[in-house]
């Protein structure tokens, strides 16, 4: 009888204690849906394809391409965090950011990552993006993972639209929409 009663109390505290993060995890992918799902609705007439986005955090993306910036700063300020462990929360929940896991309503072509980087790494940066113009011909659309504050009203996300170009954009959730604000760094490439 009391093995039994152990083994019901693990059960729940191993259980139980999954429940906070998957609400973290479950609240990121809701707010990363509707914040995809809005900049897809204003960009996809003009792309054929959609780019899955590596996996990891926006912060360690902007810092591989922006490593003279101090990005972290520039996260704080774009999301008024005053507090690092929150950045470093929703980081953490960025770096799970799987755009194929999410419902979008879209109708371009996804890439895989896997695929995008076998061709850059066969052919070049330039063959590479002569391919990706062959395989998307009205250009393709590549966003990283968002990251939010902790009420999840301002978000952060990378967007290339038909690169060589691209910026780090900042929306805030107003009246039910997320709307385009300011970029903290735009870049041609």
């Amino acid at each position: 009888m009391n093995l039994r009663i152990t083994i019901l109390l693990s059960l729940i505290l191993i259980l139980g204690c999954n429940k906070p993060i998957d609400d973290d995890i479950n609240n990121y992918n809701q707010k990363s849906t509707e914040l995809v799902n809005s900049i897809l609705k204003n960009n996809e007439p003009d792309c054929s394809c959609l780019l899955e986005p590596p996996h990891q955090s926006l912060l360690e993306i902007a810092d591989n391409e922006r490593p003279e910036h101090n990005n972290k700063k520039d996260l704080l300020e774009a999301l008024e965090l005053n507090n690092d462990s929150v950045l470093d929360k929703q980081d953490n929940l960025s770096k799970r950011f799987r755009i194929d896991e999410l419902s979008l309503n879209y109708k371009m072509d996804l890439i895989k990552r896997s695929e995008v980087d076998s061709i850059f790494q066969k052919n070049g940066s330039q063959k590479g993006r002569e391919i990706l113009w062959k395989k998307c011909p009205s250009g393709w659309l590549y966003l990283s993972p968002p990251i939010f504050n902790e009420s999840y009203n301002i978000a952060v996300i990378e967007i290339s639209i038909c690169s060589p170009g691209g910026s780090i954009s900042i929306y805030k959730f107003t009246n039910g929409n997320w709307e385009y604000v300011d970029s903290i760094g735009v870049w041609l490439s």
